[in-house]
């Protein structure tokens, strides 16, 4: 249990506070959406400026919903803010109608970029997109493929019955 010990009685009170303090993707604009994290376990590593959640983890912010194995969310000097974010095993991504999937993404704050390795792919109803590394950029809705790429892109009327 990370709570346990004389200097770490107040790192769960922090912790809690940290996940429940709205944060933005960009440091100029105010917070406008919280960031809701849910784990099986949470550690919180003061020296590393890091928070670590482990098993059925699913963060929430807004349209976006990552799910994974295992989170590593890091901070700013002042542990004010997000950086980024780094999540491992079987992860899924949710924005607006798509869905990527991979074993590891990293989700840079202030550029809002998700970079996608490990058999990445992106759905999009019935259209798949695969390459060795998947970066979405969230701000300019743009994705980009790189790598071996292979697409299926199902014709329109091929999709109703």
């Amino acid at each position: 249990m990370f709570c346990q010990g004389k200097g770490r009685r107040i790192l769960g009170p922090f912790l809690v506070f940290i996940l429940l303090t709205p944060l933005s993707f960009n440091a100029e604009e105010p917070a406008k959406e919280a960031t809701t994290i849910t784990a099986d376990k949470a550690e919180y590593i003061s020296k590393g400026r890091r928070s670590i959640f482990i098993g059925k983890v699913k963060a929430t912010r807004g349209e976006l919903i990552i799910n994974s194995d295992r989170l590593e969310v890091f901070f700013d000097q002042k542990e004010e803010k997000i950086i980024k974010s780094v999540a491992y095993g079987n992860v899924e991504i949710v924005h607006e109608d798509a869905i990527a999937t991979g074993q590891k993404a990293i989700f840079s704050e202030e550029e809002e970029k998700i970079v996608l390795t490990g058999s990445p792919a992106v759905r999009r109803g019935d259209d798949e997109f695969f390459g060795e590394k998947i970066t979405l950029f969230l701000k300019k809705d743009l994705i980009i493929f790189e790598g071996k790429v292979k697409g299926i892109i199902t014709p329109e009327r091929a999709k109703k019955p």
